[in-house]
């Protein structure tokens, strides 16, 4: 499965887009506490990545955790600006 591969090439090569992914999967099987945890794991390893900063604000909306959307946005706008 899609999801046994993103496990499997975290194990391999534990990289931001490979957490994204397997966020991505959490989210298609309505895992959302789970996709979260990945999406921030992902933003972690690459603070640049702002797809991934994207769909975990998505995944913080859908969790009702406007607290932590609010510091994604700080998060956010910093990595922005700083370029």
């Amino acid at each position: 499965t899609a999801f046994a591969q993103c496990k499997l090439a975290i194990e391999l090569n534990p990289t931001a887009d490979n957490y994204y992914n397997l966020g991505f999967i959490n989210v298609k099987l309505n895992n959302k506490a789970v996709a979260e945890s990945n999406f921030i794991k992902s933003t972690t390893l690459n603070p640049k990545f702002i797809k991934s900063f994207i769909d975990l604000g998505y995944v913080q909306i859908d969790l009702n955790k406007l607290n932590k959307k609010k510091k994604l946005i700080t998060r956010l706008q910093s990595t922005i600006y700083q370029n």
